[in-house]
Parts: structure tokens; sequence; C-alpha cells
């Protein structure tokens, strides 16, 4: 069957309409999964990451607050330790709650472990700055607190 030019330019411009809106169809298709795709991240990841450099912030804080102390012996400084420690605690049960896997939940408990750790650790070197050992205090913390911190960071950083 032999068809006319004009029906071979009709059947053509169709055929380049149909390609046209599959096109199209499909593009909007793309970018509405992207969108999806896009608030995922947004809903999920970012809190995620918010938790995490909250926790490390929170845990310089602490230490801050342990210098402070041991510099001036002013017991405002402690209080901000305990209130940033608790703070934490709470950050932490937060991100217990939005990580839903066993792994997220293993360091989560070894982060605690650290920090109960770490609160050991700033009791003795306190004890040692209010009876005049400042200087074996500091010494202490910022031998065993950089390993203890650093563990805290690696952590983190996982």
């Amino acid at each position: 069957m032999k068809l006319s030019i004009r029906a071979k330019l009709v059947g053509s411009y169709v055929l380049l309409i149909a390609l046209s809106a599959v096109v199209n169809v499909v593009g909007i298709w793309a970018n509405n999964r992207a969108d999806a795709v896009k608030m995922d991240i947004i809903e999920h990841s970012l809190p995620i990451s918010a938790l995490v450099y909250k926790t490390r912030s929170q845990i310089l804080e602490k230490g801050i607050s342990v210098r402070g102390f041991m510099i001036s012996l002013d017991e405002a400084n402690i209080t901000k330790f305990y209130d940033t420690d608790q703070a934490m605690m709470e950050t932490l049960a937060v991100a217990r709650e939005t990580f839903v896997d066993d792994e997220s939940h293993r360091y989560l408990d070894e982060l605690i472990s650290i920090n109960d750790a770490y609160n050991g650790l700033v009791n003795e070197v306190m004890i040692m700055t209010r009876v005049g050992k400042t200087e074996e205090a500091m010494s202490r913390l910022a031998r065993e607190a950089e390993q203890l911190l650093g563990k805290a960071d690696k952590l983190i950083a996982d």
C-alpha cells in the first residue's frame, strides 16, 4: 500500500506529537520523583545530621565548662556542665528514636558509655581541683579526655 505525501506528512506529524507527549510525561514523572527524593532527604537526612552535630557541639561545650571551672573555680561552670550533659542525653534519646537501625543504636550506646566515662573523669578532676591539685587535674584531664573525646569524634564521624 502506497501512501501519498500528504498521508506521510500527517503520519510523521502525529508520530512526532505522540513522541513529544511521551517524553513530556516521562519528564513530569521524573521531576515528581526527584521532588519526592528531595523531600525524603530533607525529612530524614537533615534531622539526623543536625542531631549528630548537635551532640558533637554539646560534647565540646561540656569540655569548655570543665576547663572554665578549673581556671576560675566557679561552680556555675559545673552547673553548666551538668545542664549540658542533661541536654546531650535528651539529644541522644531523640537520636535513638530517629535512628531505626541496630548499628546506629550500637553507636549511640557506645557514645553513652564514652560520655559516662568522661563524666566520671570530670568528677575526679573536679575533686582534685577543689583540693588544690589544679595542675595535676589539668594534666590528667588533657591526657585522658583526649582519648575519650577522640573515640567520641570517631563515632560521630561514622
